[in-house]
């Protein structure tokens, strides 16, 4: 009796405290399982529930990338293109990022217009419940984020292009131009000058002799520095019957004779009969007996003749007695 009652008790006693340690376990591994479990839980439905919103809202996706493409973007890509358009009348290189940003944007505007016309397609045939919703709107949303990030690059754009760097050539010519000024107004000074009567311009074949001194006859007969301006062409081998005939055909003047001598003779006295003439000699590629043409320059206070001549070679100048010599520089009137 008593056995079997201690034995009763005992039982019950350890039963009592396997149930209290159970408990006590099961408890305290539901407050170290619990929580992440949940969070577990938590994590899972928040991409639940966005692709539940792909399969379900895929017009709100679409329609809310319409308004930002056409509301936003688009008018955002006008405001660009209209300062690049400005930037390129202007003559000014473009940014490449800017380039590239407007090809994106045109891009986007595209696949936008594509996915709006699968959306009318879907709604207007009632089909497309499953994978095509689903799909449009999960690249609708996609899609808006990349928008985004446009606007943001696109609104960043402080300036769209630089000014273009002047071409080296350009500045060649720029320089040559003034080089040209500057020697061209030289030159009718010279001229202008009572001290000099015989004037050589130099410089190698190509840089522009001849068109200087055309010019330089221009402005000689616009401001009247002269009576008469006769300008004569000298080939490489000098025919002096030729070179009378040209000066006596601007003079107006029948020369017949046969005789140098006597050719010279008449056409020097014809040339004094000018108060003020400038003859031209252009090309000249070897001395020339000026005399024996019947050219002699002279300046006797009432009446001038002055010669202005153009060669390759400044030895021929000063072999003809210049008292002044201009040079052009190579590359100046390419």
């Amino acid at each position: 009796m008593f056995l079997s009652s201690f034995s009763s008790s005992t039982t019950q006693q350890a039963s009592d405290i396997y149930s209290t340690d159970f408990h006590t376990l099961a408890i305290t591994t539901m407050e170290i399982i619990a929580p992440p479990v949940i969070n577990l839980a938590k994590s899972a439905a928040v991409p639940a529930y966005r692709h539940i919103g792909y399969l379900f809202r895929y017009k709100k996706y679409v329609n809310d990338l319409h308004r930002k493409v056409e509301d936003d973007l688009l008018r955002l890509e006008n405001d660009v293109n209209g300062r690049v358009n400005l930037a390129r009348d202007n003559g000014d290189v473009i940014h490449e990022v800017v380039q590239q940003w407007i090809v994106e944007v045109d891009k986007v505007r595209d696949e936008v217009a594509e996915m709006c016309r699968q959306a009318g397609k879907i709604n207007s045939c009632f089909k497309g419940w499953g994978s095509s919703r689903y799909r449009l709107g999960k690249k609708s949303s996609k899609k808006i984020a990349i928008v985004e990030d446009l606007l943001t690059e696109g609104r960043s754009f402080s300036i769209a292009a630089n000014h273009a760097p002047v071409p080296p050539r350009a500045v060649e010519h720029l320089d040559a131009f003034t080089s040209r000024k500057a020697i061209k107004k030289e030159l009718i000074q010279v001229l202008a000058d009572g001290k000099t009567n015989l004037v050589g311009v130099y410089g190698m074949e190509g840089v522009g002799k001849t068109s200087l001194v055309k010019e330089v006859r221009q402005e000689v007969e616009k401001f009247k520095l002269f009576d008469k301006v006769v300008s004569v062409t000298v080939s490489q081998n000098p025919d002096l019957k030729g070179i009378q005939r040209q000066i006596a055909e601007n003079l107006d003047m029948k020369i017949e004779e046969e005789s140098i001598p006597i050719r010279a003779a008449r056409l020097s006295k014809r040339l004094k009969q000018e108060k003020s003439i400038l003859l031209i000699l252009d090309g000249v590629w070897t001395r020339l007996e000026l005399a024996e043409v019947g050219i002699i320059p002279y300046t006797d206070g009432q009446n001038t003749c002055k010669v202005l001549i153009t060669s390759r070679n400044l030895d021929v100048c000063y072999s003809m007695g210049t008292t002044k010599n201009i040079e052009i520089q190579g590359l100046c009137y390419v």
